[in-house]
């Protein structure tokens, strides 16, 4: 018992070659045949025929098959066999397979064919032939593959031998193709949106591509970087693993300026979530809005609207430094650009000569606040303080803050109260000291007493002012018998 394919090689040595039925009623010879042979049986006995569909099934045109037999063979399958069922019936089937089993009986036709009839197949690219132009049953043909290339069933096998079989094919169905030692074909298509990178010898093994997901995004399972590597394997050389996962995961927190997000690594964002982002206190997007919803998509997060600080001042503005100081305040002034204006005391100004000053609502890199934050004490007095009938020594090239002063001179001929010619002006928060003008006055001291009289002690200088002179005990003026005699200023002298 044995297959075909041995079976040839068994009937040639008898000079014949595998029964090859033309009709039904070949067949029914040859069922016929085989019953004679066998006698009574008990179970189904298989027969193996030479019918083939290697080079069709009528061989090239060798055989010419009646189309009720071609109807009854499967075009899907290539070689046709017989079985025999016991029973007085005679019952059997003709039936095909792909590849043929053991059979109980092989019919041999004698005077058949024993060699191939044609040259062995061309070879196929990257291949040479290899023959002796011999014809023979059993006679080899030799496919070498060409250096880089193997026989495309096995990586390992460079070389593949066709044997002349005759009826059963001749050599064979084809010349065997040869495939490159590389990988051509099956390289995984980049997602959308992902960058495919090739190694300058990807296609060699080891060779490698690397697809990479858009900045911020990912795969399921968190990989940004995927690599595919050309691998020999024991058929082909292919491309490992064969396929690229998208890129489905936003793997970073959005970015909104300003605000804060309920983002954490732990939870996987894919396309189609929503995040909520909430702005930071003193921040808005618009009017009382504060919060939007973000969107996963196959570029990353959706194009979030920025926070904006909220154009108003929650803080008070800056106290005034004294009680002195007023202060008027614009319609709205805590909104963006709002005033608030403090105002100095009459003839008081700052160190650098400004008698109003003014806070704004202005906006920074972290809220809206007024500046300047502080407000300079009004301590200086301007202008030239005003002494009636004097001059001052003030300087317009210092500042006079409080606590400062400057001497007032009485002009000529002039003094203040006490007879004094010189007074100090003092700068006070409200303003230069208001100090009493000169007055005309006798500047000289009057004359002395004469003999045996005095001069009484006297406190005013000024025109209209009287020194008294006593005469001593026991004397008197000779003027019209009075005791006491005295000169008036008059005319600013005595």
């Amino acid at each position: 018992m044995s297959s075909v394919w041995h079976n040839i090689d068994e009937c040639s040595a008898e000079g014949a070659d595998l029964a090859y039925p033309e009709n039904l009623d070949a067949v029914q010879f040859l069922v016929d045949l085989v019953r004679k042979k066998e006698g009574n049986f008990s179970g189904p006995l298989r027969v193996n025929l030479g019918t083939n569909k290697i080079q069709g099934w009528d061989l090239t045109g060798i055989y010419q098959l009646s189309a009720e037999l071609l109807s009854v063979l499967d075009t899907s399958s290539w070689h046709a066999y017989l079985t025999l069922f016991p029973g007085a019936d005679a019952n059997f089937t003709l039936e095909t397979e792909i590849y043929p089993e053991i059979g109980n009986y092989t019919i041999c036709k004698l005077y058949g064919i024993n060699h191939c009839w044609t040259d062995p197949w061309p070879p196929r690219d990257n291949t040479t032939l290899v023959f002796n132009n011999t014809y023979n049953l059993n006679d080899r043909a030799y496919y070498d593959c060409h250096p880089g290339f193997h026989v495309w069933w096995s990586t390992s096998v460079r070389s593949y031998k066709r044997d002349c079989k005759g009826q059963i094919g001749g050599w064979g169905g084809g010349a065997p193709k040869c495939d490159p030692d590389s990988c051509v074909k099956n390289l995984p298509t980049a997602p959308s949106l992902v960058t495919m990178t090739t190694d300058r010898d990807y296609q060699t093994e080891n060779g490698t591509v690397t697809y990479t997901c858009p900045s911020t995004m990912s795969t399921l399972d968190r990989k940004t970087v995927q690599i595919v590597t050309c691998t020999r394997t024991s058929r082909d050389y292919m491309f490992i693993p064969g396929f690229v996962d998208d890129c489905v995961v936003c793997n970073t927190e959005p970015i909104v300026a300003n605000a804060s997000t309920a983002w954490d690594n732990t939870t996987a964002w894919v396309i189609g979530d929503n995040i909520t982002a909430t702005c930071m206190e003193r921040y808005h997007l618009y009017d009382d809005v504060v919060t939007q919803n973000i969107t996963c998509t196959p570029e990353g997060w959706e194009e979030a609207t920025d926070c904006v600080l909220i154009p108003y001042c929650f803080d008070d503005p800056p106290p005034a430094p004294s009680p002195l100081i007023t202060n008027t305040t614009s319609v709205d002034f805590r909104n963006a650009s709002g005033t608030v204006t403090f105002t100095c005391p009459d003839l008081m100004g700052t160190r650098d000569g400004r008698s109003d000053q003014v806070v704004t609502c202005s906006e920074t890199p972290t809220e809206y606040v007024f500046l300047p934050t502080s407000v300079e004490d009004c301590d200086v007095c301007l202008g030239t303080p005003a002494v009636d009938n004097a001059t001052v020594d003030w300087d317009p090239s210092l500042t006079y803050t409080v606590q400062a002063f400057v001497t007032a001179t009485c002009n000529p001929s002039h003094l203040f109260e006490e007879s004094v010619a010189s007074q100090v002006v003092t700068c006070n928060n409200t303003g230069w000291e208001s100090v009493p003008g000169c007055y005309p006055a006798c500047t000289q001291d009057p004359p002395l007493a004469g003999e045996n009289m005095e001069q009484l002690a006297y406190n005013f200088s000024g025109v209209g002012g009287v020194v008294r002179y006593n005469c001593s005990p026991g004397f008197h003026l000779k003027y019209d018998g009075e005791v006491m005699w005295f000169y008036q200023l008059n005319m600013l002298r005595y």
